[in-house]
This record gives structure tokens, C-alpha cells and sequence, in this order.
């Protein structure tokens, strides 16, 4: 909580978290996007990046996919997740 000034906020904005009325305006669906891993953030970006390439044509759907998809796994074995 000491190392950065908006822990607090985010760790209230965690625990607060109601997985049944998580949208505004209402959703059809519940939960929310929290992985407590270091690699979340990694995978997020790659799987973002690889999104926006999708939605600009630069890659096919498929790719974006399979490529997002590698990117995961490797993240997930550098950190022990998978043998």
C-alpha cells in the first residue's frame, strides 16, 4: 500500500467488485475481468495488440486468434503455470 498512492482506491475498487451488476449501462451477462497473476498485464497487452491489428485488417481474425493464444501460453509457461 506504501509503494503506490492509488493502492488503497484500487484495492477498495477489488474488493468492492459485484460480479452480478458489473456494467453501466446493465449487461446481459456477470463477472469481471481480475486475474490475480503477474502475467495478466502481459497477456492483456499482447491479446490487445493483436486485436487492434484484427480490427485495422492487418491480420486476419483467425491470426489475431492464434497468435493471442501463443502468446498466453508462452506467458503462462515462463511462469511456472504449465509444464
Amino acid at each position: 500500500m506504501k509503494a503506490a498512492r492509488f493502492a488503497e482506491a484500487e484495492k477498495k475498487a477489488i474488493d468492492t467488485a459485484n460480479a452480478n451488476d458489473s456494467t453501466l449501462p446493465k449487461s446481459p451477462y456477470v463477472g469481471v475481468q481480475y486475474a490475480a497473476i503477474p502475467e495478466f498485464q502481459a497477456i492483456g497487452v499482447a491479446v490487445g495488440q493483436q486485436m487492434s491489428a484484427a480490427l485495422s485488417g492487418k491480420v486476419t481474425v483467425d491470426q489475431a486468434l492464434k497468435t493471442s493464444q501463443t502468446a498466453a501460453e508462452r506467458e503462462m509457461k515462463k511462469g511456472g503455470y504449465y509444464k
